[in-house]
């Protein structure tokens, strides 16, 4: 068992971050509900990156930053006894988003160390249209991820997040905020996530038929749990989640390869995508992703990407622990933990290409743009969160976490500048 380097033993002493628990009031049972959202707005023009397979104009409602959906899941008894005995399991439940019922729909839970909750609490729930029928799918997707925001007081780290990577022209989620109840309970504002699915592929690259493995550590409950990376013995823990099944091939080539250190750049040639790893560790760094690949070896995908001669790419995944400075989570940007990041920041030449590439990523992000986006949101859901009945950050924790990320996104392009100029 690895532990997560004193991740959540110190995230209270971020300005602005909270634990959960962490509270300064208790929402109060007479707050009033939120308005009703109202009908989905027409479809507008969807986002689809040059090259890419899919059109997302049928699924683009579903992420418009203006409209605040409405969700209802209806668990049978036998559904959520089944969710009391595994939380991982697929439960047939119906779907609802914005008046739409879908019957038969894969329904599970989600989270581990410090977000998971059970349904006595606020769980994160991960909704799969064809878990049961196959070929279901909902305007489009396949999956979709709900949030809970227990470690986020703000309910906007993982939308900035991805907000982020969008601008810096990388693979990212597609994200909506939704008010979701549950068998006619109000569980409250949950952010809504683009799950990396075959459907996600087909939108971010040219090419989807590459194998797309998932990252994050293994969980066995209470503090026992396995980090994964490209390291010997715990890279045979990634899991395969869309592609072809070759035995963890591609992933062990890759370890392979990091372990000839004499000549990092011309061992990793055929295995890592240089230049799309430097700029997601450039934005990881950017946008304080303090429990991402950099610096806990969690919460990633990888991407074995056709269209750059099958090597690997980094793909970001929950960025609700986004945002928060590195040293008061007892973390340095300077010593990464991630096998790749290691690897590069321990030889020369490949520092000198992530110094470039944090260089040209501080230029490249558009901030003003960003604060635009925050205010956006923050009309959309102050007023839900503030109504949000199983919510665990007092009112002041929300207000304060946003100007939190105010602060940050005004500040990180220097900050970015002078890490690497040291």
């Amino acid at each position: 068992m690895r532990c997560l380097p004193l991740l959540f033993l110190l995230g209270a002493c971020d300005s602005g971050g909270s634990l959960p628990g962490d509270v300064d009031a208790v929402p109060s049972a007479e707050e009033p509900a939120p308005v009703d959202p109202g009908p989905a707005p027409p479809a507008e023009a969807g986002e689809v990156l040059e090259g890419s397979t899919i059109d997302t104009t049928e699924s683009a409602w579903l992420f418009d930053k203006s409209h605040l959906l409405a969700i209802e899941l209806t668990i049978p008894e036998e559904g959520l006894a089944a969710l009391a005995a595994d939380s991982t399991t697929y439960v047939r439940a119906t779907v609802s988003i914005d008046g739409e019922a879908v019957p038969d729909v894969g329904l599970r839970l989600r989270g581990k160390i410090g977000s998971f909750r059970t349904m006595d609490g606020k769980p994160k729930f991960k909704i799969k249209w064809n878990a049961f029928v196959d070929d279901q799918r909902f305007y489009g997707l396949e999956t979709l991820a709900l949030n809970n925001a227990v470690v986020d007081c703000s309910y906007l780290r993982d939308p900035l997040g991805q907000a982020v990577f969008a601008q810096a022209g990388l693979p990212h989620m597609r994200t909506a905020f939704a008010w979701v109840r549950v068998n006619g309970e109000d569980y409250g504002l949950y952010p809504v996530i683009e799950y990396p699915d075959d459907r996600w592929l087909q939108r971010s690259f040219a090419d989807a038929s590459g194998n797309l493995y998932d990252g994050k550590y293994h969980w066995y409950g209470d503090w026992d749990y396995q980090l994964v990376d490209f390291t010997p013995s715990l890279d045979d823990y990634f899991v395969l989640e869309e592609g072809e099944d070759v035995g963890l091939a591609d992933v062990f080539a890759v370890t392979a390869s990091l372990e000839d250190s004499a000549d990092l750049l011309t061992a990793t040639a055929g295995t890592l995508d240089w230049a799309h790893n430097h700029r997601h560790f450039a934005v990881e760094q950017w946008i304080g992703h303090v429990d991402g690949y950099v610096t806990n070896d969690n919460n990633y995908r990888v991407y074995f990407n056709p269209g750059a001669g099958g090597r690997a790419q980094i793909i970001p995944w929950d960025l609700d622990y986004a945002f928060y400075s590195a040293r008061s989570w007892g973390m340095n940007w300077k010593r990464p933990v991630g096998a790749i990041a290691d690897a590069c920041w321990a030889d020369a030449a490949c520092k000198a290409d992530q110094a470039e590439a944090a260089m040209a990523l501080a230029d490249d992000i558009d901030v003003e743009a960003l604060l635009a986006e925050v205010e956006v949101w923050k009309a959309l859901i102050n007023e839900a969160a503030l109504a949000d009945p199983r919510r665990e950050c007092g009112d002041r924790q929300i207000s304060n976490g946003q100007r939190v990320l105010e602060n940050w996104l005004a500040d990180a392009s220097e900050e970015l500048r002078v890490s690497w100029s040291e």
